[in-house]
């Protein structure tokens, strides 16, 4: 009953963080890229439903070669289902991930063998989720239908790969081979530091299982089929089109030291915040305190580390040396970065805990865990406070300005709104639209739709274009 009581507490942790996060999806709309897809199926007579696999194969050959995103990004669904179409379409996405988020931790923690499994799987979902989505925006993921085409729905089919793996190594049935293999290669079909995430975190489990259970089983097709999809999309000639376009003298080893930079800054981050730190302690001793029933000797933890260091860089590689702006990264890709230091870190935790009990290098007793507790909540203590948890954590702050005085999400909403219903209701052509600026209090990670003063912006020209003017000029009015 006790452990009851500590299960539904941190499930209604998790549930007071999701709500926020799902209930935003409520006042999203389209936003700058949407237009530019909204406006090109308008002008398409063809039939509908072959639109997408068109678009694809144009975008592939001509822009990146993410051939899911490319699909999924032409998918008319504004077009189609007007601004309620597109909300849903963003709840679902958005409940899918953070249902493939929570399920591939689940089995992560399954390579681990505990007691009270579900109390200690709850705790790092709680810990892990706070960490990915705790210091993100999250307005490119979940509130926007490019930025969730091109980085939420692969890594949702990604982490479902990973469940699947794992799920064939426990029960070794052929349909989570085939299940996984198909999530694997539709994961491969988003921008580029997704498949290599993907791809590297497969690795990591194949080598494992050959390592420590001395086999090569059927799983890993899937992973053969996550690289079949990552050499796919990296050969794609619009990758090499829009690099000669945006960047066309980047540097690889420039990009590889930038790399290395910002990933030992954002782990350096991670623990100072206090969240990385408890995921690793509480990995690490629930893998020492309850491993009795894995194979293996694993005595291979520094290797371990060193690979999974490799694999986060391998993750952030590509967006650094595709943008080419130094260590900087859109908070698209942070993340996906975030994602992966989750996955990574935590299974290094994970080795160094087994390794530890099986090699009896130090005895972890009772005291010696609450003192690791202690150090947890004293790392943890700020967000003790209502305020300093309601301004950092992203999903409390979302909820406070979804349910105070003013609630700034329906503001921004009805803001963008307007803007449409005077482009709409206008008579002439060249439309001039007037809309207020943000007050200084006012905050939602919800985007604009992103017009400007510029009516040669291509915005600009997408959504004038849509709306059948010949063009549109946004002029911001002070409050």
């Amino acid at each position: 009953m006790k452990g009851r009581i500590k299960e539904i507490i941190l499930s209604c942790i998790m549930t007071s963080m999701i709500l926020p996060i799902l209930i935003a999806c409520l006042y999203c709309g389209p936003s700058i890229d949407d237009f530019s897809q909204i406006s090109a199926f308008k002008s398409y007579d063809g039939n509908a439903f072959l639109y997408p696999f068109i678009s694809m194969i144009r975008i592939y050959n001509e822009w990146q070669g993410s051939y899911l995103s490319d699909f999924v990004c032409s998918f008319p669904v504004f077009n189609l289902w007007g601004i309620i179409g597109y909300r849903f379409w963003m709840f679902c996405v958005t409940a899918l991930f953070i249902s493939a988020f929570f399920v591939a931790i689940f089995f992560f923690m399954k390579q681990i063998t505990i007691t009270n499994r579900c109390f200690f799987s709850l705790l790092v979902m709680l810990l892990a989720f706070i960490y990915v989505v705790g210091f993100n925006e999250l307005e490119q993921v979940f509130y926007w239908f490019n930025g969730s085409s091109v980085y939420t729905v692969p890594v949702i089919f990604t982490l479902f790969s990973f469940a699947n793996y794992i799920k064939f190594v426990e029960t070794q049935k052929k349909s989570y081979i085939i299940l996984g293999a198909i999530c694997a290669f539709l994961g491969s079909g988003g921008a580029l530091d997704v498949p290599a995430f993907e791809c590297a975190v497969l690795l990591l489990l194949v080598i494992y299982d050959y390592v420590e259970k001395h086999i090569i089983h059927k799983g890993a097709i899937i992973g053969a089929i996550a690289l079949l999809g990552a050499v796919i999309n990296t050969l794609a000639p619009g990758n090499f089109m829009r690099k000669d376009q945006r960047n066309p003298d980047a540097n690889p080893v420039i990009a590889f030291i930038n790399t290395v930079y910002r990933v030992n800054g954002v782990l350096a981050d991670g623990i100072k915040t206090g969240f990385l730190l408890a995921i690793v302690i509480t990995v690490f001793v629930i893998a020492y305190k309850y491993n009795e029933k894995l194979s293996g000797e694993h005595n291979h933890p520094v290797l371990v580390s060193i690979y999974c260091y490799f694999g986060i860089l391998i993750t952030d590689f590509p967006v650094l040396y595709g943008y080419g702006l130094g260590e900087f990264m859109h908070t698209r890709c942070e993340f996906i970065e975030a994602i992966a230091i989750t996955l990574f870190v935590g299974f290094a935790a994970a080795y160094w805990g087994i390794w530890v009990s099986r090699h009896e290098v130090l005895k972890i007793t009772n005291e010696c865990v609450f003192i690791l507790g202690l150090l947890c909540f004293i790392s943890l203590a700020p967000f003790l406070n209502t305020h300093h948890l309601m301004e950092n954590i992203v999903p409390y702050k979302m909820l406070l300005h979804i349910v105070g005085t003013d609630n700034d999400y329906a503001i921004n909403a009805s803001r963008q709104k307007n803007i449409v219903d005077q482009i709409v209701s206008s008579a002439d052509e060249d439309v001039i639209v007037y809309s207020e600026e943000k007050s200084s209090e006012e905050w939602c990670n919800t985007k604009e739709i992103g017009i400007t003063d510029d009516p040669t912006l291509w915005v600009n020209e997408c959504v004038a274009n849509y709306y059948g003017k010949q063009s549109v000029t946004l002029i911001k009015k002070e409050n």
